[in-house]
């Protein structure tokens, strides 16, 4: 079985960041599959956040320290808008295809396991990262799996609509989870990837970002 799904992780490179980001401002300004005004987030707030993004973007091409600094503040700050509407979409569209295509993202079907058993569920630790405001995820890798999802919430880990997508690693013995709120309580679970589908969420584990 399979369901579409938001692809979460966006672009590095900022000029390709701001193209996703006004393609997904036109996409849904009057949507009728996502009529606002929406839960936790909006359009105006990333229309502010995209103009915001632009203009630093635009100052920050001679390479001055600060404001290259201040750019990449403001497109984590993007990031963060981007990734709220992303899961708002995905929730509103329950998987429908053409709801999707209409948002401006770009998703991907993700193959869900029907296998009979008891599937692998990876033990996951948790610490801070090196940088402010960023932890770091591991987890003893399990057989068969060929890359491992990770989820993220700052509330009741109990309800599923809390969760948001962070990622989908290739391995699972260093994933850093980045652009965090300080002094926030953050949840974090993954599952493994096999050849015959998702495996089972891990327990959920929580630590504070500092």
């Amino acid at each position: 079985m399979s369901i579409d799904k938001v692809i979460i992780t966006f672009p590095s490179a900022i000029v390709a960041f701001i193209e996703l980001v006004r393609r997904v401002l036109v996409s849904l300004t009057g949507n009728p599959n996502f009529p606002e005004p929406w839960v936790g987030c909006s359009l105006a707030e990333l229309s502010g956040c995209l103009e915001k993004l632009q203009q630093a973007h635009d100052e920050a091409k001679y390479h001055d320290s600060l404001k290259v600094k201040y750019r990449n503040q403001v497109k984590s700050e993007t990031k963060r808008v981007l990734r709220n509407i992303a899961n708002y979409v995905q929730l509103i569209a329950a998987g429908n295809v053409q709801a999707l295509q209409s948002s401006g993202f770009d998703f991907q079907k993700e193959r869900r396991s029907t296998k009979a058993g008891r599937p692998l569920t990876p033990e996951v630790q948790l610490r801070h990262g090196e940088r402010r405001c960023t932890i770091w995820v591991k987890a003893k890798a399990l057989p068969g799996a060929g890359s491992y999802e990770v989820q993220v919430s700052n509330s009741d880990p109990n309800l599923e609509a809390n969760w948001a997508a962070y990622c989908i690693s290739k391995s699972c013995s260093k994933i850093i989870i980045s652009d965090l709120v300080s002094g926030q309580n953050y949840w974090v679970r993954i599952r493994g990837i096999f050849s015959f589908g998702a495996g089972e969420w891990s327990v959920p584990v929580t630590i504070m970002s500092l």
